[in-house]
C-alpha cells in the first residue's frame, strides 16, 4: 500500500525582470520608493489609490480585527504585487503593509496601472498570473 502524496504548493509564477521592464515603461503615475525596515507602506483604512510591485525586500501584510487582534495575511517578496484591491473599486485599504527589511517598490497609481494593463497585454498576463498564484497559496 502506498502512502498518500504530500500536498505541494503551486509553483510561483515565472515573473522575471520583464515585469520590471514593463512597469518602467509607465511614463506617468509611477514612482520608485524605498522603505526602511519597519516602515508602513500603507495602513488599514488608508485611501486605496495605488498598487505596488516589490522590486527588492520583504513585505508583511496584516489585518486588525474589530476586537483589536492582528493577524498576518501574507509575507511577500521580490516580484509580488500588493494593494491590488484598488483595481476593483476598493476605496480604503483592507489591510496594512510593512517593510520587513529595506525594500524598493514600484508605486503605480490606479489609473496608470489600469491604462498599462490595457495597453500592455504581457503585463496584464503576468499580473493576473501573480495574483492567481498568490490566491491559490493563501487557500
Amino acid at each position: 500500500m502506498s502512502s498518500p502524496r504530500p500536498k505541494t504548493k503551486p509553483e510561483p509564477p515565472q515573473i522575471d525582470s520583464y515585469v520590471t521592464t514593463l512597469l518602467q515603461g509607465i511614463a506617468k503615475g509611477k514612482s520608485i520608493v524605498n522603505y526602511p525596515k519597519g516602515q508602513k507602506i500603507f495602513s488599514q483604512g488608508d485611501e486605496a489609490d495605488a498598487i505596488f510591485f516589490v522590486e527588492t525586500g520583504h513585505i508583511k501584510l496584516t489585518v486588525v480585527s474589530t476586537a483589536g487582534q492582528e493577524a498576518v495575511l501574507a509575507l511577500l517578496g521580490v516580484r509580488d504585487f500588493l494593494g491590488e484591491g484598488c483595481m476593483v473599486g476598493q476605496t480604503r485599504r483592507a489591510n496594512s503593509a510593512t517593510a520587513l527589511k529595506l525594500s524598493t517598490l514600484f508605486r503605480v497609481e490606479k489609473l496608470a496601472m489600469l491604462r498599462a494593463l490595457h495597453e500592455q497585454p504581457e503585463l496584464s498576463e503576468k499580473f493576473i498570473s501573480a495574483l492567481l498564484t498568490r490566491n491559490i497559496n493563501l487557500e
